[in-house]
């Protein structure tokens, strides 16, 4: 959905680009290009934000675009492939 109005919190974390209310919740909006590691999102009126449910807690991710949304179940997902230089 394109990216509503959002609201600052103080102290919030970084990757915390504020909360929304939508469908009736109030849901905290992260900045999925800033949490991996790229720049922050700041044209906000442009973005998009994509509604995600796990373990019962919604969240909203802020990002730049959406290509496809694909659903799977937890048996499909695989672990990451071993690299050179794990994340520790």
């Amino acid at each position: 959905m394109q990216c509503p109005k959002l609201t600052q919190l103080p102290k919030q974390d970084p990757f915390i680009k504020g909360v929304a209310h939508i469908r009736g919740q109030t849901i905290s909006i992260i900045d999925m290009s800033k949490a991996i590691g790229g720049p922050s999102i700041t044209q906000t009126d442009e973005s998009f934000i994509i509604i995600a449910e796990y373990n019962r807690s919604v969240q909203g991710f802020l990002v730049a675009g959406v290509e496809r949304i694909v659903t799977l179940s937890w048996k499909d997902m695989m672990p990451p492939p071993e690299g050179e230089n794990p994340v520790t």
